[in-house]
């Protein structure tokens, strides 16, 4: 495990209090960075409402790399921005990734259907650090990040709707 931590999303991200999901999606087959964006997009417009959702996630892992895990998918959801009618987020997130499995119109379809899912509630004690927040290893080959917010170090994305929650939060901090 690499012990370097990715400072910023950190601090942004413990700010938030309302997480109540993380997941992971390994996809145990070779799939492109773009497909793992396409079914995090497909996967959440399931879960969020009218777009609003408030989450996080982060890309790990190559696929064109023998020494290398095979690449997968950290998420935080929070609270807000979820459908209202969702009583239990995890069994939710699960269904909605199986009814992308049987999608065999999607790209990425042969890669989740190998998938292997982890999802579990959020421990505001363990903390986003704990989650999702340590950099990538040598092994990231996405060197474009198009589609992610931050592709250096640290492979991840924020919705807007989380943005804009956390640069308000952080502009009241500095007043």
């Amino acid at each position: 495990m690499y012990k370097e931590i990715d400072e910023p999303l950190v601090h942004n991200l413990s700010l938030i209090d309302d997480f109540k999901l993380f997941g992971t999606v390994k996809f145990n087959a070779q799939t492109s960075v773009s497909n793992c964006i396409k079914f995090w997009h497909d996967f959440i417009r399931g879960l969020e409402r009218h777009g609003r959702g408030q989450w996080v996630f982060k890309l790990e892992g190559s696929s064109y790399n023998d020494f290398a895990p095979n690449r997968h998918i950290h998420f935080l959801l929070a609270e807000r921005g979820i459908k209202k009618r969702i009583h239990n987020i995890n069994f939710r997130a699960r269904t909605q990734i199986n009814l992308l499995k049987r999608d065999k119109s999607k790209s990425y379809n042969y890669s989740l259907w190998k998938s292997s899912i982890h999802l579990e509630n959020y421990n505001k004690k363990r903390g986003a650090r704990f989650y999702i927040a340590k950099f990538c290893g040598p092994d990231t080959v996405n060197l474009n990040g198009r589609g992610l917010d931050s592709a250096e170090r640290s492979n991840w994305k924020i919705s807007p709707s989380l943005k804009r929650r956390i640069t308000k939060i952080n502009e009241n901090i500095n007043v």
